[in-house]
Formats: C-alpha cells, structure tokens, sequence
C-alpha cells in the first residue's frame, strides 16, 4: 500500500491558502483514428480530456475524465508517472475515468494511427494538468445531489431458461437479471471568483449512433448544453454500467435511441440533482492504490490495481474494468463517505 504525503506542485503557479478547486479541458482528437470496429476518417464531435484538481492547501489530487473506450494499464502507469514527476502530484492522487464511448480508441493500441493518438495525448497530458492548477480558485462550498432517471437504460443480461445469464440474447430470454440502477450523483464546487465545477456520475453503456466517425457521445451533448444552461464548468464521471444500455422510447423494444433523444432527459436530471443539494464539509485530500489478485477461468491470474481517493465527506473510488451496476451500488451503499462516486473504466483497461 502506498500512501500519499503532503507535497507541494512545483512550477510557477499560485496555490491558494485555502481549499480550492480548478478546471480545465482540452481536445485530443486525432484523425484517422482506430475506433471499437472501424478506423474513423472524420469526426462528428470532438474527444476532450477534462482535469478537475482539488487542492486541500497542502496536498492535491486530480480527478480526470477522458472520451476514450478505455485506456491501457500502461498508458494509465506512464500518465501518473508524468504528472508525479512534472507537478509533484503522487500518481496514487490521479484517476483518470474513461467515459466509454465506442466511437474513441482503447489507449494503447499498437496501429499507426493509434501511435499518433498517444503522441498527441501525452503532449496534451501535461498541459491540461497545468491549466487546471492554474485555475485554482477558492471554494466556498461544496454541494452534493442526486436524481433518477425514467425509463432510460436497461439491463442488458437476463436470464435464460437453463439458469445462466447472457448478454442481449434475444427473444429466448427468460427476465432481465436485476433492476437498473438509474441514479445520477452530482457534485459542486462553488468557486469565490470563477466558474462553478460540476462534476456528474452515472451509469450507463453509450448511445452509439456514430459508428463510422469519432464522438463523445452523448457526454458531448450533455457537457454542452449543461454548461449552457447552468454556466458552470462539467465533469462528466462514467459508473458501473457494463450490463447496462440505453432503451428506446417504444415499450418493450430494446434498440438504442438516438442520442439527441436520450440528452435532454440526462441534463434535466442533472438540474434535479443540483436543485436537490446538500452541503458537506471540505477536508484533507488523500490518495490510496492497492493491487488485489484477480482469478479467472482458465487459471487466469492478474493484479488489479484499484485507487481511492478522498477529500473531507467526499470519496472517489476507481476501477480499471467494467464493472456491473449491482456492484457500483454496493460499493456507494457501504461507503463511510457522505457522498461517493464509482469511476469505471478508471486507470487502466482489463
């Protein structure tokens, strides 16, 4: 186990007294660009990686978020090595979630195309870091929330007659195999002199409406317009939705909707989780990884490398997989944290 230890980032930035949090977002969309089955020639919507950096005003640590499929362990490794060495931020106080979209790469691929995509992710790595920390901006309170949607994703395994669970098997299905967890979780950095910090977690599978170019997704969407409409800054967060898919408006057809159809319900339920805040006290920022030792058939066997970090009443847990809803939820019920967000897809891709 490693612990993290009060350090200071280095370079010519100015670190508030006080808590404070700052934001910042860049592009890093590359074309051509190998995608979940195809190579993308054009680009509907472009593929950002947000930094939002909490600074206890000692210790600080980085909450990222990335329209990637998912990202390699090594990508993740190398990514927390940089900013530990540039920054002085320790690489166990990084998460970097991946929001899932298939119309984006698995960082890590071995094409030419997917070469020139880390080249480019790795130059723009420290950069959105630095304007990040150069946003810092003291907070005068931190605000959680949530909300539900309806109707809006489903649960893509079910059960079939010989007792098994499979994946969207069709019409030999015999019940879905539990009840979606449609929960969205916010939470909100009031910043004294700048631009709140809306951070968002939810759980879902991806529209998937750009097969043959790259997008964000549906995260383009709701980023954009709930920045519009709420003017703050947005992080959006993806959760445990690996048996989990959009649903269409049509009761009992399981195709995915269009995503401009599914937008509109997500940002009003983001509005429905602020308009229904708490506040929670801000503390010390602290960062733990831990490995633990994966088994699978076939006498697979693997180190996982798992990461929390917190901040006051606030936990954020990572996981470098797709987890299933069900265990987000039990990971969120037993936290000791008044407010916990469950990153899949986090610092690394197994």
């Amino acid at each position: 186990m490693k612990r993290t230890e009060d350090k200071l980032p280095t370079g010519e930035i100015v670190y508030p007294e006080g808590f404070s949090v700052g934001y910042s977002i860049i592009d890093i969309t590359v074309v051509p660009l190998p995608i979940f089955d195809a190579t993308a020639e054009k680009v509907h919507d472009p593929l950002m990686l947000t930094c939002t950096v909490v600074w206890d005003g000692k210790t600080a640590a980085l909450l990222m978020s990335a329209d990637l499929r998912s990202m390699a362990e090594s990508v993740a490794k190398r990514s927390g090595e940089m900013i530990e060495k540039q920054f002085g931020i320790p690489a166990e106080n990084v998460i970097i979630n991946c929001t899932h979209t298939h119309e984006a790469p698995h960082a890590g691929g071995g094409s030419d195309s997917g070469v020139r995509w880390l080249a480019n992710y790795y130059k723009q790595l420290p950069v959105v870091v630095e304007n990040a920390l150069r946003d810092l901006d003291e907070v005068e309170g931190i605000y959680t929330g949530k909300s539900y949607t309806e109707n809006l994703c489903f649960v893509r395994r079910y059960l079939m007659p010989d007792g098994t669970y499979r994946t969207n098997p069709g019409s030999t299905a015999v019940a879905h195999e539990t009840e979606a967890d449609s929960e969205m979780r916010t939470i909100r950095f009031k910043r004294e002199g700048k631009k709140d910090v809306l951070m968002v977690n939810y759980q879902t599978h991806y529209g998937g409406s750009f097969p043959d170019s790259i997008s964000a997704d549906f995260i383009h969407l709701i980023r954009e317009q709930t920045e519009k409409e709420m003017d703050c800054h947005f992080a959006y967060y993806s959760g445990a939705g690996a048996n989990l898919s959009f649903v269409s408006n049509i009761p009992g057809n399981r195709i995915y909707p269009n995503i401009e159809a599914a937008s509109p319900a997500l940002v009003q339920t983001v509005k429905d989780a602020v308009s229904a805040e708490t506040k929670l006290e801000t503390g010390k920022v602290n960062g733990i990884w831990e490995e633990y030792q994966a088994t699978a058939k076939g006498n697979w066997k693997k180190p996982i490398p798992f990461s929390v970090i917190t901040c006051g009443e606030l936990g954020f847990v990572s996981a470098p997989y797709e987890m299933f809803d069900t265990n987000g939820k039990q990971v969120r019920d037993g936290s000791p944290f008044k407010m916990t967000f469950v990153c899949s897809y986090a610092n690394g891709g197994f």
